[in-house]
């Protein structure tokens, strides 16, 4: 099947459309997809949508132009800011079965533009040669038949990667890393635009589609969307409408909307509080003001590559926020990914800015405390580790919750959050013990066993994790230099040191003013010494 309604714009339904869909009768409510046995009135109203599941299969039927087929819907999972659905076309004697994710945004992710934003970046990607799934349809607002933002996707085939990969020996890590790195290095290919932000869909003229293979049919610019992962801790309601094109004057610029934000809000009185969550430490305006001080010192004083000497660092690219091997997608048989899922929290930056390591490759725990301090505690930027390992501990890792995947029970993120950037599901959420979604073939944590039985024990934990810091410290130096082999602009002199400090000040710019108070000490005692070094 193929798409056969225009992409740049939103979907636009027919006013009859329920007499059209004549075997509408046969699709479930939401309730009936959605309600467990296990949920009270309280807990369902706190995660229901209020959509009209009827709608959400038309969308898809006439998406495709499949009406003469009555599809199938089940939920999948839901977290914080979408529910996915997925829908199935039964086979024909003339076509097989054919599957659509319909991530529907709940409350939390309904920031306007942002299902625009994720149409246009994926719809470009594509087009780019990426493997991503295909954009079929999306509407960005409530006022729809389905009653929700939503976006219709290609169900993208293989499993997850994320529970096999602690199983891999050292070798079919770094083969599995090759892999990666092919599929980074294409993400990182430069774009012919001129800007830093959001991908949006070119402005057609009335009645002209655009086709989505094109690079006219997309356009860079403000105002500036962020995705989930920066908006789920920000307090801030406005993004600045305008960006720069420059890296130093983004952060400027979204440095100065935060601080702004903030003062409009609690005025002038720098006594005041403005922290308000039970966990969270009592902080006062002005004592974020005075962090917020020397996040601008940071910004300011930051030694940047000179685009003279190193032009091709400034270079757009895709550049994702979550780079983690649970938004992608691999098949079994080959090893070879299929998909690249989650953009939601995906931009158009400098190529700087793609150099994240895949987070299944920085473990830190129990680094030494004062190293880490001083570094700053970054996750994605993790302290090196040297020493030996044992021969015969190379290829022990942390053992996933529900045993290695075999090939009967696999781990297929296709069939749990296709296309989510949510992590969880409502079943783990408020009733961990009861009921997670299980694996495609039901596997739980009662039927394979836990951790201890893959750590031996002459081991203790100090230990595990010392060899495990130093295993994928020497993975970090083979994911570099699989990645110059692709891109010899990986291999520039410094890079890797050199994009330390921009990735730090790129996080607590776009993570907003409770990320600072959160970083309040480092950010001011680096400031101090990046005052002191001019």
């Amino acid at each position: 099947m193929k798409r056969r309604i225009p992409l740049h714009k939103p979907q636009n339904f027919p006013p009859d459309w329920e007499a059209r869909f004549l075997t509408s009768d046969t699709i479930p409510t939401e309730e009936q997809l959605c309600r467990r046995d296990h949920m009270d009135d309280e807990i369902y109203n706190e995660w229901k949508l209020q959509i009209n599941t009827k709608a959400l299969v038309y969308a898809a039927m006439q998406a495709l132009n499949a009406t003469s087929v009555t599809p199938n819907i089940i939920s999948k999972s839901i977290g914080s800011f979408n529910r996915v659905f997925l829908i199935s076309f039964p086979s024909t004697k003339d076509t097989p079965e054919f599957r659509v994710a319909a991530r529907v945004l709940r409350g939390k992710g309904r920031m306007p533009g942002r299902i625009e934003a994720t149409a246009a970046i994926m719809s470009l990607a594509l087009a780019r040669g990426l493997l991503v799934p295909e954009v079929y349809a999306w509407h960005p607002g409530t006022d729809n038949p389905v009653g929700a933002p939503y976006i219709l996707l290609e169900w993208a085939k293989g499993e997850d990667i994320w529970r096999s990969w602690i199983y891999y020996t050292k070798e079919e890590k770094v083969n599995f890393l090759e892999e990666i790195a092919r599929h980074h290095a294409k993400l990182a290919e430069p774009l012919p635009f001129v800007g830093i932000g959001n991908v949006r869909f070119a402005n057609a003229e009335a009645g002209h589609d655009l086709p989505p293979d094109k690079m006219d049919s997309y356009r860079v610019g403000g105002p500036f969307l962020p995705g989930p992962l920066c908006t789920q801790d920000s307090r801030s309601a406005i993004w600045p409408q305008t960006i720069p094109t420059s890296l130093r004057d983004f952060w400027v610029a979204i440095w100065q909307h935060e601080v702004d934000f903030i003062t409009s809000k609690h005025g002038a009185d720098r006594s005041v509080i403005i922290t308000d969550d039970e966990d969270e430490t009592p902080a006062t305006l002005g004592e974020l003001l005075e962090v917020a001080a020397s996040v601008r010192v940071l910004i300011d004083k930051c030694v940047l590559p000179s685009p003279n000497d190193y032009p091709s660092v400034y270079e757009p690219c895709f550049v994702p926020t979550d780079y983690a091997f649970r938004n992608m997608i691999m098949d079994p048989k080959t090893c070879k990914i299929t998909a690249l899922i989650d953009w939601d929290d995906v931009y158009i930056m400098p190529f700087l800015l793609c150099s994240r390591y895949p987070e299944e490759i920085c473990f830190s725990d129990g680094v030494d405390e004062d190293r880490w301090d001083k570094s700053g505690r970054f996750p994605f930027l993790p302290l090196d580790e040297e020493g030996e390992v044992p021969e015969e501990d190379e290829s022990i890792g942390i053992a996933a919750p529900n045993g290695p995947p075999t090939a009967e029970r696999g781990c297929n993120r296709s069939e749990e959050n296709q296309g989510s950037e949510d992590r969880g599901t409502v079943e783990t959420a408020v009733c961990p013990a009861s009921h997670a979604e299980d694996d495609k073939d039901g596997g739980s944590d009662a039927e394979t066993g836990k951790d201890e039985e893959n750590i031996p024990a002459m081991l203790d934990a100090d230990e595990v994790d010392f060899h495990r810091r130093v295993r994928e410290t020497r993975l970090r130096r083979e994911y570099e230099k699989l990645l110059a082999s692709a891109d010899a602009r990986f291999a520039s002199d410094g890079f890797w040191q050199m994009r330390e400090d921009p990735l730090k000040i790129q996080h607590l710019v776009m993570s907003g003013w409770a990320e600072w108070l959160l970083y309040a000490s480092w950010i001011q005692e680096r400031a101090i010494e990046m005052k002191l070094a001019i």
